[in-house]
């Protein structure tokens, strides 16, 4: 069951450190493998944008001033690339100046935490931050899937529309497995049978009657 403790992961993500001092690594590391993360580090801005594309890690904190590539633009090569953009980070920085901020922002930065470290703060920030990257992944997964589905609608016959209808019996039944809200549910019934078929009979039984805040809030 998650905790409900908001300093304490609620699933064992990995987060990359970068920052090229020794004590601020060690001691964001402190900091998070105690509270259930998994951590890895490194001491440059290359080192941190290479160990990002090999691993994806589940977020980044960067700090902001590095010797050869920066926080500012290894965040902006992350959020500019399709396979990591969705990945949140959070920039460290003892400075206050306003126009670094600004930089980082604009770059794509998702928070700020100052040094020294408020260590609840850096905690609330990093499970708030991990909590909505997994809905998004969520999300993202299950577009995936939809469109999926209408590629081979496109060409199905007899055969593959009962091989589909199927299939949308057991992703709705492992949907409910899995715990998904049951309002959730029904809308990925709605938009399996959508994609299946407009004209059949729905065939794991969402129709519009079932599920009306649906049909009236779809454009279909």
């Amino acid at each position: 069951m998650p905790t409900t403790d908001p300093l304490r992961a609620t699933w064992p993500a990995r987060i990359l450190i970068a920052d090229d001092e020794p004590l601020a690594r060690r001691l964001l590391r402190r900091i998070l493998e105690p509270a259930g993360y998994e951590v890895s580090e490194a001491d440059t801005g290359r080192g941190a944008l290479e160990a990002t594309r090999q691993s994806h890690p589940d977020l980044l904190i960067l700090d902001i001033s590095m010797p050869d590539i920066d926080g500012v633009e290894i965040c902006r090569a992350v959020k500019n690339d399709p396979s990591m953009y969705l990945t949140p980070i959070i920039h460290v920085t003892g400075s206050t100046v306003r126009e670094e901020r600004l930089r980082a922002l604009e770059a794509g930065s998702d928070e700020f935490v100052g040094k020294p470290f408020d260590i609840e703060e850096l905690l609330i920030r990093v499970r708030s931050l991990l909590r909505t990257k997994r809905a998004t992944d969520h999300l993202v997964s299950s577009e995936a899937v939809v469109i999926a589905l209408a590629k081979t609608v496109e060409a199905r016959d007899n055969y593959t529309e009962r091989h589909l209808r199927r299939v949308a019996d057991r992703a709705v039944e492992v949907a409910r497995r899995l715990g998904m809200p049951e309002r959730e549910v029904e809308a990925f019934e709605w938009a399996v049978c959508s994609t299946i078929s407009a004209k059949s009979p729905c065939p794991i039984g969402c129709c519009s009657s079932r599920v009306p805040w649906i049909a009236e809030s779809s454009p279909l």
